[in-house]
């Protein structure tokens, strides 16, 4: 999934996680690896290449950040899912936002708008996972003390978070 770490390289933007400038930190692993910031542009292809969310067949939603609260019709969910440029409505929410500045409503919303049942994101350090409504964040940060990951068959309904809770593993 493409997250706001990534977004930095794609838009030219600076982020800075604990003081430390995240976008300029990765220029300089690239330079001191390859003795050049030529590697960059294959990185910031592949970047551009990754996707925003994924919506599984088993109704599972999931992307890095979000949901975003600016999504309150199907109307607009079509324009996200057919979305243009990273400027289209709401993308920006799947990337920065974080779960708690969002009401378990508006998530229910946009589920039903998405026909899923459950969300996963990141983005939020937390430790291992926290549920909030029908959104898991999940955490694999080098903040978190429990490294939690998420063990699904894709084939198998997951209509409740607590049938995703039971799939979660912990490094």
């Amino acid at each position: 999934m493409l997250g706001n770490h990534e977004l930095s390289h794609i838009k030219n933007i600076n982020i800075y996680k604990g003081g430390l400038n995240q976008k300029e930190f990765f220029e300089k692993l690239i330079k001191n690896k390859y003795g050049s910031m030529e590697p960059l542009k294959e990185y910031i292809k592949f970047f551009e290449s990754l996707a925003i969310f994924a919506k599984t067949d088993n109704k599972v939603f999931i992307s890095h950040a979000g949901p975003s609260p600016k999504i309150d019709s199907e109307k607009k969910v079509n324009k996200m899912l057919n979305f243009i440029d990273y400027d289209t409505l709401g993308i920006d929410d799947f990337l920065w936002l974080r779960y708690y500045s969002i009401t378990t409503e508006k998530i229910d919303s946009f589920l039903k708008f998405v026909n899923c049942n459950v969300m996963i994101v990141g983005h939020t350090p937390v430790n291992g996972f926290k549920i909030h409504g029908d959104l898991m964040v999940l955490s694999s940060s080098f903040a978190s003390k429990n490294k939690a990951y998420l063990d699904i068959d894709l084939k198998k309904d997951i209509n409740s978070i607590n049938e995703l809770k039971k799939r979660i593993k912990y490094l």
